[in-house]
């Protein structure tokens, strides 16, 4: 027996992650979903957030009421794209203030640090925040999955701009994290070269020198929604995990937080 802690990624709610969900519990690990401020049932401005560190005061919140919940058993801690960056950041937190690491394993499923393309996307939202709030959101995702792609156009709790607030409180984070010091804790890192959401060619060097007992694992047909990829591709993932991943062993300090 184990449990996971899901952290979702930007614009998603765990109503999107039963592929994940269920794989989870084949393998006998229980879920602890949550929505962050702005995503999902949750309540706050839709998709938007003055400063990352509020996110984070959420994860701590949960992570706070999971560890009364999981007893001496391992709590794994999954990540897709947002999600990732709040478990990378929470966790350097947690180091730099002597706490306890994670009890299982932590699975980061193609984490944001930098966009794609943000060289020259970063020219354009210089001039766009002097001028606008938001801009209209693509939902066409980064994906090759029709059927999910067809799930996010009637999944009413999409939000459908993308606020200029939240890009600027992505820059903040992402540069202050890049100047992270190296971390002892050996993420499992998924990701694939057909990502066009975060720049898997700029984030995985920063990766590898701040998480340098990592396990990268490359797959290079995937896109970015790794939670909802095609059935081959979920496949690969856990073919990947279960031989990577330790499932049942209780690892790290297990102090109270």
């Amino acid at each position: 027996m184990a449990w996971a802690l899901v952290c979702h990624g930007y614009y998603d709610h765990m109503g999107l992650y039963g592929h994940l969900v269920n794989a989870l519990l084949q393998r006998n690990i229980a879920v602890i979903g949550f929505d962050q401020i702005g995503h999902g049932l949750s309540t706050g401005p839709q998709a938007t957030i003055s400063d990352f560190q509020r996110y984070i005061q959420v994860l701590e919140a949960v992570h706070k009421i999971a560890r009364q919940r999981v007893d001496d058993v391992p709590l794994h801690w999954f990540g897709q794209s947002m999600g990732g960056a709040l478990t990378m950041e929470y966790w350097q937190q947690q180091l730099l203030n002597e706490r306890s690491q994670p009890s299982g394993e932590m699975v980061l499923l193609a984490p944001l640090v930098r966009p794609y393309a943000w060289v020259s996307q970063r020219w354009i939202f210089a001039a766009a925040k002097l001028m606008i709030e938001s801009r209209p959101r693509d939902v066409s995702t980064n994906i090759d999955n029709p059927e999910f792609v067809s799930l996010l156009q009637r999944d009413p709790l999409q939000a459908q701009t993308l606020p200029v607030e939240w890009v600027n409180a992505m820059v903040n984070w992402f540069t202050h994290f890049e100047t992270s010091s190296p971390s002892r804790l050996a993420p499992k890192i998924i990701h694939g070269y057909g990502d066009r959401t975060v720049s898997y060619r700029h984030n995985l060097p920063v990766l590898k020198r701040i998480y340098p007992e990592a396990q990268m694992h490359i797959l290079p047909p995937a896109r970015h929604h790794l939670v909802n990829e095609t059935t081959e591709i979920q496949a690969a993932i856990w073919q990947r995990l279960d031989i990577a991943c330790d499932w049942t062993t209780l690892r790290g300090e297990t102090r109270a937080i």
